[in-house]
């Protein structure tokens, strides 16, 4: 059985080789497209490739972070050139748990033939004052619980060509063409015994690069639409935040991890109490050393400025070209 996993990162060099030496443990192959970053996610992934891991790096150079897009690119390619019979759809803040990759593999081979599943998330958020570690699992160690229906992400099986499916943005739902529109349908069953751990604010300094640059990335993506719609409803509500004078703390950032990725699974509907969440210590277990993790992470007006030069660039270029 050939399992791959295909991912879209931007500006993840604090847990991209985490990411990798990981997943690398129960798949066979990651297949990665980098979207401009302007940290060390680049030079972190070409140092991984150097030795010898089975990734395939690859660049899109277009202004809006169009994941499904590319994600969906990234599987057909999984599946017809690498020989995939599964797909795991992935973000680089996402770590696939399972006991073995013999179990996993029992688990994909008592599905139907082409069928795709769901895998769900395990929420990990931060302490008060978190460790001083490199290694994001060292650092981000409480495992955040709910009486409420996880939010799931994409495995995929050969339907998913076959149908001529494609994947939403952020990986969480398989999309149908009816008509003019792509809709999305009824998640897949559950994939039992496996999960996600998910890791989606690792500093102070990330979180804020990612509250404003995700959003501008999801205004070029969505244009006027962004303010109204559900899609990314999270970054438009942290950067509203964020502008309107809230310092992000450690708590804050637990605090938005957990309204943002559990308490509120359905955006069209009442999100629920913070209360109601559940916080254990219980940190995953390390199981590789990190050798090319910055020890510092980026400055979030340094990763702003390149990204405003590259939007200025482009523009200039378009303005230039001949029409």
């Amino acid at each position: 059985m050939t399992l791959v996993g295909v991912v879209m990162v931007k500006n993840e060099a604090d847990i991209i080789e985490a990411f990798v030496r990981h997943n690398l443990e129960l798949l066979d192959r990651l297949l990665i497209v980098d979207h401009q970053s302007s940290d060390a996610t680049v030079a972190v992934l070409s140092a991984l490739r150097a030795e010898g891991l089975p990734i395939e790096l690859m660049r899109d150079t277009a202004l809006a972070f169009r994941q499904g897009d590319r994600i969906g690119e990234l599987a057909r390619l999984a599946f017809q050139r690498f020989g995939a019979d599964h797909v795991f759809a992935l973000d680089a803040d996402e770590f696939v748990q399972a006991r073995s990759r013999a179990e996993l593999e029992d688990r994909l081979s008592a599905l139907p033939a082409g069928a795709c599943a769901s895998i769900p998330w395990r929420n990990q958020v931060p302490e008060d004052v978190p460790p001083d570690a490199v290694h994001p699992f060292a650092r981000i160690r409480l495992a955040a619980s709910a009486d409420l229906p996880p939010m799931t992400k994409l495995v995929l099986g050969r339907d998913f060509v076959d149908r001529r499916h494609e994947v939403s943005h952020g990986n969480h739902a398989l999309l149908e063409r009816q008509g003019e529109l792509w809709q999305p349908q009824a998640p897949p069953p559950l994939l039992p015994g496996v999960v996600l751990a998910h890791l989606p604010f690792r500093s102070i300094e990330q979180f804020v690069a990612k509250i404003v640059l995700a959003w501008f990335g999801n205004r070029l993506l969505q244009g006027p639409a962004a303010r109204i719609s559900e899609t990314n409803w999270h970054w438009r509500e942290l950067f509203d935040r964020y502008l309107a004078g809230e310092t992000p703390n450690w708590a804050q950032m637990r605090e938005h991890a957990l309204r943002c990725y559990l308490l509120t699974p359905d955006p069209g509907q009442p999100a629920r109490a913070l209360a109601d969440a559940r916080l254990q210590l219980d940190p995953l277990p390390i199981r590789s050393e990190l050798r090319y993790t910055p020890a510092v992470a980026v400055d979030p007006m340094r990763r702003l400025a390149c990204w405003v030069e590259q939007l200025l660039d482009r523009q200039m270029q378009d303005a230039a070209a001949p029409r």
